[in-house]
């Protein structure tokens, strides 16, 4: 995925900022959509001292909002929409064969008629976003745009998403057989 940590960041040459942290970017179809950066805990606090709040994630300058990990949706049969990278991530490396995770970045995010047609070739949409309000609308949101979809199986109370769930020793292939279950 092409992962990059810039633990100080820098000032690029047309006078945008390089911000320090964790840098992800989403190829799709072998282009450059966007590079997000989470910002390290460290560099908030710094911020919060001098008054200044800054939000967890950073968009760098030129980047487009696109479908994390789309291309894993090409010959997929599961897709399995969650809220953000880290949970594509996580929940990519437990999937079975046939399935792929994908993110919009956001919960208030869709995707256009730009990446639609990604879904077009999958059996099942399983819908596993936070369990939390914004959640709540873009499960909604998602249904009504892909009218098929379907809500995953759901985390214990008090876990918010699926890193959480991993964070708390949860079992992530427990999780994914109780999906394959609900569809049965």
């Amino acid at each position: 995925f092409m992962l990059g940590y810039n633990p100080a960041g820098a000032l690029l040459a047309d006078g945008s900022a390089f911000p320090p942290g964790l840098h992800i970017p989403c190829m799709v179809n072998g282009q450059l959509w966007y590079v997000k950066v989470r910002l390290p805990k460290r560099a908030l606090a710094e911020a919060r001292r001098h008054g200044r709040r800054l939000p967890k994630y950073m968009m760098l300058r030129g980047s487009r909002t696109a479908l994390f990990n789309a291309d894993a949706l090409l010959g997929a049969r599961v897709a399995v929409v969650v809220e953000g990278e880290f949970d594509a991530l996580l929940l990519g490396q437990f999937l079975p064969e046939g399935w792929a995770a994908v993110t919009m970045g956001g919960a208030g995010l869709l995707p256009g008629e730009r990446f639609l047609p990604y879904f077009s070739g999958v059996e099942r949409a399983l819908l596993a976003l936070d369990a939390d309000g914004a959640g709540r609308k873009a499960l909604a949101a998602w249904r009504k745009l892909l009218g098929w979809a379907e809500a995953a199986a759901p985390l214990p109370p008090g876990v918010k998403d699926l890193t959480d769930f991993w964070r708390t020793n949860g079992d992530i292939n427990e999780w994914i057989n109780s999906c394959m279950k609900k569809g049965k």
